[in-house]
């Protein structure tokens, strides 16, 4: 029974951890792109 929530614990952790990457990848990317489309805005 401990042993079952220390792993539920260190895989909310884990998965906490993981989804805040994602988050900021996500950001970087629409980041990116929204420059990106600045850049092509400038241009014409």
């Amino acid at each position: 029974m401990l042993l079952w929530l220390f792993l539920l614990k260190n895989s909310l952790k884990y998965r906490f951890l993981f989804q805040t990457k994602y988050d900021m990848i996500t950001s970087d990317v629409k980041m990116m792109r929204t420059n990106r489309r600045k850049a092509y805005g400038n241009k014409t």
